[in-house]
């Protein structure tokens, strides 16, 4: 259910290719959310997933995204993705898991609680719900899934923010927390139109 989202792209700088990746979770047989700055590029890109089998399919169209929550639905050529359940109102305290993608090393599994609950400001305006939990991630991670003790999807791993003791400018140094940022599964469902 959760897959490896790749990109290969033009930088603007050069004429070669590049490849990125990031993480994402079926929803149906043939749709996968992961996080919108993944797909959202000003360059020339091409995007498809990779199962855990090794299975390769394309990213066909965006059904549906979400901009101050960071979140897109996907269609893939496909149908035959095994969706993850997926279950709203996840409490403070709570265990919650992560399996993504930090930095290429692939289908990596933490494990933490929600620390919890807040508005968060959009630079467009708009004030949308986000969860910080404990469980690691890193860049690759984008878009995967926090899972609670039952394997229900309870949220989408969105960013990082980290904070420091003393920053001068660009400079910043003894690094004292990492705020890890999801969204609430919550705005999966608005954007799927269940519950």
């Amino acid at each position: 259910s959760v897959v490896i989202v790749g990109k290969r792209y033009l930088c603007g700088k050069c004429d070669h290719w590049h490849s990125g990746t990031a993480t994402g979770f079926a929803i149906a047989a043939n749709a996968i959310v992961t996080s919108l700055h993944v797909i959202d590029a000003d360059r020339e890109s091409t995007f498809a997933v990779m199962t855990a089998a090794g299975a390769f399919h394309p990213v066909v169209e965006v059904l549906a995204a979400n901009a101050p929550a960071d979140l897109v639905v996907l269609r893939v050529d496909c149908d035959d993705l095994p969706p993850l359940p997926m279950r709203a109102g996840l409490a403070p305290g709570e265990t919650v898991h992560v399996l993504s993608h930090p930095d290429r090393a692939f289908w990596y599994f933490t494990s933490g609680v929600l620390a919890r609950r807040f508005p968060f400001r959009h630079r467009s305006g708009t004030s949308v719900e986000m969860l910080d939990i404990t469980a690691g991630f890193a860049r690759g991670s984008s878009g995967g899934p926090v899972i609670d003790a039952t394997g229900a999807v309870v949220g989408v791993v969105r960013a990082t923010d980290s904070v420091y003791y003393e920053e001068d400018g660009d400079t910043q140094r003894n690094l004292q927390l990492v705020f890890r940022r999801c969204a609430p599964i919550e705005n999966v469902l608005d954007m799927a139109g269940g519950d």
